[in-house]
């Protein structure tokens, strides 16, 4: 894993938000909503892991330090894969748009 790149999978994702329709109904003014789920944190642990130690230098921390801090730091307050322990830790981005036309609804 390079230092810019990394995929982290969202567990139980979902979307809500509000959409403003202008008087023609299918032009969008805005939409404001927020994506949530949960991270498992071995993900989380093993894109750290990947990645070479020189990069955590300039945090002034060693990755073992970082991997500490994610294990102590990161709630698992979610259960993701049902054994009835939290596994994951849940997240929420807030997101914004605007102007877009609806052509089609499946």
């Amino acid at each position: 894993i390079g230092a810019d790149s990394a995929t982290l999978y969202v567990t139980g994702a979902r979307i809500e938000g509000d959409v403003t329709f202008a008087a023609d109904g299918t032009t969008v003014q805005n939409i404001e909503g927020v994506l949530g789920g949960a991270v498992p944190q071995q993900a989380v642990t093993d894109i750290i892991g990947a990645l070479d130690e020189s990069l955590f230098a300039g945090f002034g921390l060693s990755k073992p330090q970082v991997l500490l801090l994610v294990d102590e730091l990161l709630e698992k307050d979610v259960d993701s894969d049902g054994d009835g322990e939290g596994d994951s830790s849940s997240i929420g981005l807030r997101f914004s748009g605007v102007g877009a036309k609806i052509i089609g609804l499946n």
